[in-house]
């Protein structure tokens, strides 16, 4: 009897091992029926419809400055900024800027949506011009209409939410508040 507890006792943490091992099985083979597992992600921004990688062009229209053009043939051209003399190869950082925008602007939801009616734009920082203006195509000819148009105003009181409003959409009867960080995403992209 005593050889029989001195063994046991030392098979005891394989047997809990066992038993712990059985147990992740069964909840692995059982967990994604489970309400509440993860699902698949869903982008959910304004250009949630399209990836980033289909965009070819981005355009930057700040109040009081030259407008800023990027383009792309394709996502391994890279990202070049265009101006009068032709078009310039965008360092590493800049094309990292550009990249991180697009992602912010495919997979970042509005925070809320606001009927402004009968407010003035000026109270949002959109009129008489938005702060920014940026466009996005999957087109990289400038003749081409842009998927996006996004006029962003000032920030919201607390600073946390900026206000934004797509003009094709609703046309000014709806403003939108995108989180702060889209906004200085779109700062990013202007010289120092």
């Amino acid at each position: 009897m005593r050889l029989a507890r001195g063994v046991l006792a030392g098979c005891a943490p394989y047997i809990w091992g066992g038993v712990a091992a059985v147990a992740l099985m069964v909840m692995a083979w059982t967990g994604s029926e489970r309400p509440g597992a993860l699902s698949e992600y869903v982008a959910s921004g304004l250009m949630k419809d399209i990836g980033p990688d289909q965009i070819r062009r981005v355009e930057l229209n700040a109040a009081g400055q030259t407008p800023l053009r990027f383009v792309r043939e394709s996502v391994a051209a890279g990202w070049h900024t265009a101006t009068a003399e032709g078009l310039k190869p965008l360092d590493t950082i800049g094309t990292q800027k550009i990249v991180v925008l697009l992602n912010f602007l495919h997979n970042t939801a509005p925070e809320r949506s606001i009927d402004i009616s009968g407010m003035p734009l000026s109270s949002f920082g959109l009129d008489p011009q938005p702060v920014w203006q940026l466009t996005v195509a999957k087109s990289a000819l400038q003749t081409a209409q842009p998927d996006l148009r996004i006029d962003f105003g000032k920030l919201n009181p607390i600073g946390l939410s900026q206000y934004t409003r797509n003009p094709a959409n609703g046309g000014t009867n709806e403003i939108l508040l995108l989180p702060a960080f889209v906004g200085e995403a779109v700062a990013a992209l202007l010289p120092p």
